[in-house]
């Protein structure tokens, strides 16, 4: 993934002012594969940081429901507490993924090492706030489409078998067209094209997005 990442951010940076070649995305993916690295380790210490809490979180406050509310009516005190507590740390999860998101591009782009693509990326977010929310948004809804889209490919090309007990309206929404081999095949062609086409589209966009808010070297 961070050969593949460097590689792609350094074509589409090479692809807005001339001509990129795949030598270029594996210069970039080389030049640059240790620093993103380190970056998804450490991204990927995160999350599994956040992932604990919540579970931990989570059983808390499902033994202290159970525990309390044995046969008598809960407050709802405690459990807007935890509630809220649960909302601080989504909320937290988010931010990092917001804030970290250009670290890539200020690697590749700017050709800086790990701690200082992170910063980078802090600070872009933090003086483009607005930019980069509405930046989000596009980027999470062209996520969303693809992931339909994979969902769809998914449910035409997985074989299902009708049960017998099945009601008319489930039977209805689990019998799929029979698209046979050559129908699998042409799909799957499809959807790598598409999928090709628009994971180049967002590249090159958010590309030139962090191109358009990066700090200027003086």
């Amino acid at each position: 993934m961070p050969f593949f990442i460097g590689g792609i951010l350094g074509m589409a940076n090479e692809a807005i002012d001339r001509r990129t070649s795949l030598q270029t995305f594996v210069h970039e993916g080389k030049a640059n594969y240790v620093s993103l690295l380190v970056v998804y380790f450490g991204l990927f210490a995160i999350n599994l940081v956040f992932g604990v809490v919540s579970v931990v979180g989570l059983a808390v406050g499902g033994a202290f429901v159970v525990g309390v509310g044995g046969g008598s009516q809960v407050s709802l005190l405690p459990l807007a507490v935890i509630g809220f507590v649960g909302l601080l740390i989504l909320l937290a999860y988010l931010t990092v993924l917001f804030v970290t998101q250009f670290f890539g591009h200020a690697i590749v782009i700017d050709d800086v090492g790990a701690v200082n693509g992170l910063k980078r990326s802090v600070t872009v977010v933090k003086d483009n706030l607005v930019s980069v929310f509405g930046y989000t948004i596009i980027v999470t809804i062209g996520g969303a489409v693809v992931g339909v889209l994979g969902g769809l490919f998914s449910l035409l090309t997985t074989p299902t078998v009708a049960s017998q007990s099945a009601t008319p309206t489930s039977a209805a929404m689990t019998q799929l067209p029979n698209l046979g081999l050559a129908g699998i095949v042409g799909l799957t062609v499809l959807m790598v094209l598409i999928s090709g086409l628009l994971g180049g589209f967002f590249a090159a966009y958010s590309t030139a997005f962090y191109r358009s808010i990066r700090p200027v070297e003086r």
